[in-house]
């Protein structure tokens, strides 16, 4: 089973990267093309059921197992010119930099990265005021194909209509 759609190596140059996201780009029908998200969640499991979800969904998707891959690959994406729409980012990753570090980094970046945090603990802080740590919604774990795909049309919508961090939060109810 493939990881991730644009596996990036350290031999790999800002260009080869740009080139090898777009010829894949181009092969997915611009009906489809929803927009680009980083997914980081250090379990393997969760980022390939969050993979698939995506792919199915209409969007191209990147993986990353840790902070510093996230933050490696939005900041080669925004350099290139080919930023990504959004970033969901769990908030707990051991032995590394989780969602709230992670997004301070990418803020540095982009000021107005759109990050979406999530996380399986439903008292984690972040979650509960997303806007305060410098996320745009939140999406608490398990969730559905229908909430991760509602919470992405909100965040990217927000972008396309004078994107302003709001701290929206979205809750669902089971």
């Amino acid at each position: 089973m493939r990881q991730n759609a644009y596996k990036l190596n350290e031999s790999d140059s800002d260009e080869e990267m740009v080139t090898a996201m777009m010829s894949k780009a181009k092969k997915v029908s611009p009906l489809s093309r929803k927009g680009s998200i980083l997914v980081m969640d250090d379990e393997f499991t969760i980022r390939n059921f969050i993979f698939h979800m995506l792919k199915v969904s209409g969007y191209r998707v990147f993986l990353t197992k840790n902070g510093d891959e996230a933050v490696e690959y939005y900041t080669k994406a925004k350099k290139c010119g080919y930023p990504f729409d959004a970033a969901i980012l769990d908030v707990h990753i051991p032995n590394g930099m989780g969602g709230k570090e992670v997004v301070k980094k990418l803020r540095d970046v982009d000021p107005e990265v759109k990050a979406v945090v999530m996380s399986g603990d439903s008292t984690e802080p972040a979650l509960l005021n997303c806007k305060e740590y410098g996320f745009i919604a939140a999406l608490p774990k398990p969730f559905t194909i229908g909430e991760l795909t509602h919470v992405l049309h909100l965040v990217i919508a927000t972008v396309k209509s004078a994107f302003r961090p709001t701290g929206h939060k979205v809750a669902f109810s089971r």
